[in-house]
């Protein structure tokens, strides 16, 4: 069965922005996550991103080698890696080790994590490092930390409940995101309400944006979605198999599903430029909501931009990885479509307005 990346540069009604050329991308068979920056659009496949030039959609490099050597990643089942490309640097983290990249994908460093860090990203000499805090009697926290160019903790600056808590699964996590920008950081609180803190270089809390929201319900067909989509991670999967179906009954004997009643406040955020982009779980004709802006939290505007299919359930749990990408109030975003036997993955991109 064949899979490829379609390219196609829309706005509007039309097929073309700007010039740009309809074309292909193969070469990938199940993407993790994208990212657009620059003139160039970056893949995430396994152990490996893929760069490719959006002028011509031609493939520069495939970056990461399976392996333990500099640069190299070991696949692991339950975790592919997570890429951030930053004007200078593209750096690419497995669950062992953070590893620098330039942005034409030569190694430049490595360094190794410390037990539970999911996601690194720069702020100002240090660098804000996103991580599962696994806790006595179950009781586990994401957390984001300011750390020092080694990985070790300066200080803590906030800690969500992690999807499972002491005997309980929350079978619809509520992921933590957390953009830069304007060397300020900025992590959403949603457990909380629509709530995002901005803390400066040095770990100081700034300020806090909090905004009215419109509550919207979840759906029981949601729910009974979600408890499926669970049992589809490696681990559970791994038991199933180990012990066979009657085991999922026996694990819920000893564990409480929680749903709930209503959506998160906010479902991502993602920094471009000066702005802020908030996706929340509101869907209207398709398309998701988007509250733009600015870094002190005004609101520019609202806009409602095509859905990008959904990430798996443990995905959602291991950083910024998603399938679209705001660059330069451009939209870009990626869609599987079946055609007879192949199934392709289209990218589409379109204006902010």
């Amino acid at each position: 069965m064949k899979r490829v990346i379609t390219f196609l540069m829309i706005t509007g009604m039309a097929c073309f922005l700007s010039g740009a050329k309809l074309g292909k991308l193969e070469g990938i068979l199940k993407p993790q996550m994208m990212k657009v920056y620059g003139n160039e659009l970056f893949v995430v496949q396994g152990h490996q991103f893929y760069i490719y030039s959006l002028e011509g959609l031609k493939l520069k490099k495939v970056v990461g080698k399976h392996g333990e050597g500099p640069g190299e990643f070991n696949p692991d089942p339950a975790r592919t890696i997570v890429i951030s490309v930053l004007p200078d640097c593209i750096i690419g983290e497995s669950r062992n080790k953070v590893v620098w990249f330039s942005r034409n994908g030569d190694f430049i460093k490595e360094v190794k994590k410390y037990p539970g860090a999911i996601q690194t990203l720069p702020l100002g000499k240090n660098y804000a490092v996103m991580k599962i805090l696994y806790g006595e009697k179950g009781q586990s926290y994401f957390v984001v930390s300011l750390c020092d160019g080694d990985m070790k903790e300066i200080k803590e600056l906030y800690r969500q409940r992690f999807f499972t808590y002491e005997d309980k699964l929350y079978a619809m996590p509520d992921g933590l995101y957390y953009s830069i920008l304007g060397n300020k950081l900025f992590i959403e609180e949603s457990p909380d309400g629509f709530v995002i803190e901005a803390f400066d270089v040095t770990g100081k809390k700034l300020y806090d944006i909090r905004k009215p929201y419109d509550k919207i319900p979840v759906p029981s067909e949601k729910k009974k979605e979600a408890f499926e989509d669970f049992l589809q991670i490696p681990s559970m999967q791994r038991a199933i198999k180990a012990n066979g179906k009657g085991w999922v009954n026996d694990y819920m004997k000893t564990t409480k599903v929680i749903y709930p009643d209503d959506y998160p406040a906010i479902q991502y955020i993602v920094g471009d430029g000066n702005k802020l982009y908030v996706q929340t779980y509101k869907v209207k004709d398709g398309k998701d909501e988007f509250i733009v802006m600015d870094l002190k939290g005004n609101t520019l505007k609202k806009v409602f931009l095509p859905s990008a299919k959904k990430v798996d359930f443990l995905v959602q749990m291991q950083g910024d990885k998603k399938f679209f990408s705001i660059y330069k109030d451009k939209y870009y975003y990626l869609r599987m479509v079946e055609d007879g036997e192949d199934e392709e993955w289209e990218v589409y991109v379109e204006d902010i307005k």
